[in-house]
């Protein structure tokens, strides 16, 4: 069984009407919104490069680098940069006010003569 509705040609038009009505409506709406999203985006975007830009100024006064600058002056100059990636990479290389020869081993020595006594001593 069959429920049918017939309606009349005005009726139709103002239904269509309506409905390319809500259509434009709801397109407008759309594009309002991937707008507003697009901004969100660029806007967070911004603030998580502002934030790496300070954790590796951080980490360059932890390791005591570019001591001439102040704090201010490292996130200014690092903020330069779209790709922190390389930035990145020299901070976590660069030894923090220290030189580093080499790593001594926690190996046992030859005999009596711990690992470090060997390498600055040289092998016998």
């Amino acid at each position: 069984m069959s429920n049918t509705i017939k309606i009349g040609s005005a009726q139709a038009a103002i239904v269509s009407a309506r409905g390319a009505q809500m259509l434009r409506s709801l397109a407008e709406k759309v594009a309002s919104l991937a707008d507003e999203n697009a901004q969100l985006r660029a806007h967070l975007e911004q603030r998580q490069h502002e934030d790496s830009v300070r954790e590796l100024a951080h980490e360059m006064e932890s390791k005591g680098l570019n001591a001439e600058m102040s704090f201010e002056e490292k996130v200014a100059h690092i903020s330069q940069y779209s790709d922190l990636s390389l930035i990145r990479q020299a901070v976590g290389m660069a030894a923090g006010g220290e030189v580093r020869f080499a790593k001594v081993a926690d190996a046992p020595g030859r005999g009596a003569v711990d690992p470090l006594t060997e390498l600055c001593l040289g092998a016998d």
